[in-house]
Parts: structure tokens; C-alpha cells; sequence
């Protein structure tokens, strides 16, 4: 699919999800237009929504439409094919019950960069399988995303990418995971 992005060697982020502030637009749309500004970086944002978020995703691919492309829409093929051709993917939520997401992108090679909240922290251990910031906040984006753009096609990113595709179980024990919490007594 042409999204009209320049074919370029930086790395290249998506965040793929319903535009709605539980998803971590707040800080994801103030941290963007200083990273875009100054890191050789392109980004993808995929998702239908809230006008308001939809609204503000305009704005920003309207200033930095070289490096920013936005898919305002829910598509359920497309996902597959942005992680299969990203080298991250970016999903600072402030609540994530499962990230189901996360998973796909993690068989696709694509590394995971989330706030370590519900769901998330489950499956994503900083600096060993993805990228992760435990304090909710645009800083703790900002310096993973700046990471990401240091450690791009590193030996630590192609180790990542290759261990987290082939964790075969990895839908198992997502799965295994989201029931548990689904039938946990509740007090």
C-alpha cells in the first residue's frame, strides 16, 4: 500500500488503535511535533475515533506530512500490513486491559514501545522484548522513543524482533493471561 511516505532508511513507527484519549493521544500528540522536528523518524498512525483526536491527528499530519501519515479509519486488514513493514509500534495507553495489538506486532517483528500499565506491562519487559515506560507521562514516551531511533536496526532491535516472532506461544499465554483476569473474582 503507497501512503505516500518517502521509502527511507529511519525507522519507521505506527500506532494502530481507536483514536480515543484511554489510548494515550494526550501525550503521544505533544510528543510528536518536537520528535518529528528533530529525529530522522517516519510515523504511521492508523484508527477511527473521537473527532477531537481525529481532529488533532489532522493538524499534526498537515505540518509534518513528509514524516507523519494518518489512516482516520477502522480497517481490520490493514494492521497486519502497517506491522509487517514497521519497525515500531507505539502505544502508550493510559489503561490496556489485554493489547491484543501488542501481540500481533510483536509476531510481525515490529517492537513494541508502551506504557507498562494493565495489559501492557504483561507482555512487554523493557529493554528485553520491547520498550517500556512505567511512569504515565509524555517524558517517559519521549526518552523510549528517542531510544528506539538510537538502537534502530542495532543488534539488541534484530535480536528482539527475531526472539518475538518466534515465540510461538505467545498468543497462548496472552490468551491464558486475558481469561485469568476476565474471571478473576472481583471484590
Amino acid at each position: 500500500m503507497k501512503l505516500g511516505l518517502a521509502v527511507t532508511e529511519v525507522p519507521v513507527f505506527v500506532f494502530i488503535s481507536r483514536l480515543v484519549g484511554q489510548k494515550g493521544l494526550e501525550i503521544l500528540t505533544r510528543v510528536l511535533p518536537k520528535f518529528l522536528t528533530n529525529n530522522p523518524a517516519q510515523f504511521l498512525i492508523l484508527g477511527g475515533g473521537d473527532k477531537y483526536w481525529t481532529n488533532k491527528v489532522k493538524r499534526l499530519e498537515r505540518k509534518f506530512g513528509d514524516k507523519l501519515k494518518a489512516i482516520l479509519t477502522a480497517d481490520f486488514e490493514l494492521p497486519k500490513e502497517l506491522l509487517r513493514g514497521a519497525d515500531y509500534l507505539v502505544l502508550p495507553s493510559v489503561s490496556e486491559p489485554f493489547g491484543l495489538v501488542v501481540a500481533e506486532a510483536k509476531r510481525m517483528g515490529a517492537v513494541p514501545i508502551v506504557s507498562l500499565v494493565d495489559g501492557l506491562a504483561d507482555q512487554v519487559v523493557d529493554g528485553k522484548n520491547g520498550l517500556g515506560f512505567g511512569k504515565y507521562g509524555a517524558n517517559g514516551l519521549e526518552e523510549k522513543l528517542m531510544e528506539a531511533v538510537s538502537r534502530f536496526k542495532s543488534e539488541w532491535q534484530i535480536k528482539v524482533a527475531v526472539k518475538n516472532i518466534l515465540e510461538v506461544d505467545s498468543y497462548q499465554k496472552m490468551t491464558q493471561g486475558y481469561l485469568s483476569w476476565l474471571y478473576e473474582p472481583r471484590t
